[in-house]
């Protein structure tokens, strides 16, 4: 009894490959994944040819040569295919179909030789096979340098040094005169064997590692993202939260801007009315006048406040026929108390008939309020001062322009005149022109401001005849 059985050692071999890959298949029964099908397959393939080179001399001979090999050769193709698929560069089957038939073919043949002392279709086997597990090897080396996987390392490592040995194994048949074959129990052979068993350990859990490590990686992955949707879900709330906390700041500075006119009016009516009962000069008329004033001024706030609030949570605007002379002659009498004590007249110049637009008459009452209120601060107590409206139809679009004989705005004013907060007056909150234009643009129009060549400020407001 030699010390190292062949053909013992090959059927060891065979059942390893029997026993692996059926362990792997269990291992990965969840991957689902047709290519850990193939891999098995072809492992258990592989086993079984490798239990028969094991019996040879004890079962038939087409059995232990010409299955075998069909077998082994069939098996690392099967293998090829699924490490393919892995690597994103899929096989197509015909072509391993073609490459196991041209070695049946040939190996049949070489084997029916007649000279059968050469035995060339050893040689032809190991050839075959060295290429085979060349390949795989080079597959697994793309999917290591791709993805960045250890376990890709570790399957080329596996089947990279088989190969190796098989192209050695290959140049020692013809340099010892063709006289190898698998079963020849010399120092090659049993590297060879022993080799291919660590081949089959190493490799099959290479190849599932391959996948274990992508499922960790995933799940890294999808924690990660995770992470990142729930910080974003708290950034967001966090925003709308200071979203909130700007729209209540916006409302509380439009509340105090826009209701400062007509509660000054209120004042003014209301002090008048004191200082004439107080001196006994006053008739029924004069109290009816003021207190219906009253009343038109604090209707008006009241609305002011109903409307703000809506703009401010983008709630739908009232929408309804405004006639814009009206509106003007409202904001007339609003400010009217401030320019008689300024004495800065409101001069409605001459215009053709004005079309009623649709809009909200309220907001488009603050609009035109806020501009004749900035023209007439402008101009303080600037002696021949005056502001001038004109009203203008121009194809479908009226055009308001207000201009006044004050100094005009300051370079770095025209700059931010859009800016919310910025204001070049003392005491200003800056949001007249910015809620103005908000107005505007939410009716379809444009609100542009400049100064005039000739000196003062030039507002102009187009709304579209059908605001939307």
């Amino acid at each position: 009894m030699t010390p190292f059985d062949l053909p013992t050692a090959y059927v060891i071999m065979g059942m390893l490959y029997l026993f692996m890959p059926m362990a792997i298949w269990y291992a990965l029964r969840g991957a689902k994944a047709r290519s850990v099908m193939e891999w098995c397959s072809g492992g258990l393939m592989f086993g079984a040819g490798l239990y028969l080179i094991g019996q040879r001399g004890h079962w038939p001979d087409w059995l232990t040569y010409e299955i075998s090999v069909l077998l082994l050769n069939a098996a690392q193709l099967i293998r090829v295919a699924a490490i393919s698929k892995e690597a994103q560069s899929p096989v197509k089957y015909r072509l391993l179909m073609g490459v196991l038939s041209v070695y049946a073919l040939a190996y049949t043949a070489m084997r029916n030789a007649s000279d059968a002392a050469l035995q060339l279709h050893y040689p032809l086997s190991l050839l075959f096979m060295a290429f085979y597990f060349a390949w795989i090897a080079l597959l697994a080396l793309k999917i290591a340098r791709q993805e960045g996987l250890v376990s890709g390392w570790w399957l080329t490592i596996a089947y990279a040094p088989l190969s190796i040995m098989l192209f050695l194994q290959i140049y020692r048949f013809f340099s010892v005169d063709g006289f190898l074959h698998p079963l020849l129990n010399d120092w090659a052979s049993i590297a060879l064997v022993l080799c291919g068993n660590l081949t089959a350990v190493v490799g099959n859990i290479a190849f599932m590692g391959v996948f274990v490590e992508r499922t960790l990686r995933k799940e890294v992955e999808s924690a990660a993202e995770r992470a990142r949707a729930a910080e974003g879900q708290r950034l967001e709330r966090h925003i709308a939260q200071l979203d909130r906390v700007r729209s209540m700041g916006m409302m509380s500075a439009s509340l105090a801007h826009e209701l400062s006119q007509p509660l000054s009016s209120l004042q003014l009516v209301a002090g008048q009315a004191q200082m004439e009962l107080s001196s006994g000069a006053y008739s029924p008329s004069k109290m009816s006048l003021h207190l219906s004033r009253i009343l038109e001024y604090s209707a008006h706030t009241s609305d002011v406040v109903q409307r703000i609030r809506s703009f401010v949570r983008s709630e739908s605007a009232v929408r309804e026929p405004v006639d814009l002379i009206q509106v003007h002659e409202t904001v007339r009498s609003l400010l009217s108390h401030g320019m008689r004590n300024q004495g800065v007249p409101l001069i409605l110049l001459p215009h053709a008939p004005i079309p009623a637009l649709t809009g909200d008459r309220v907001q488009l009452t603050q609009v035109l309020l806020n501009v004749y209120r900035n023209a007439l601060e402008a101009i303080g107590q600037k002696q021949g001062g005056r502001v001038e409206v004109q009203f203008n139809r121009q194809h479908n679009h009226v055009e308001i322009t207000i201009v006044d004989n004050g100094p005009g705005l300051p370079a770095q004013a025209l700059a931010h005149i859009s800016d919310g907060f910025f204001t070049t007056k003392s005491g200003g909150l800056g949001m007249g022109l910015l809620i103005s234009r908000q107005i505007v643009a939410a009716h379809g129009g444009e609100l542009r401001v400049d100064n005039r060549p000739q000196g003062g400020a030039c507002v102009r407001i187009v709304l579209p005849c059908s605001s939307v």
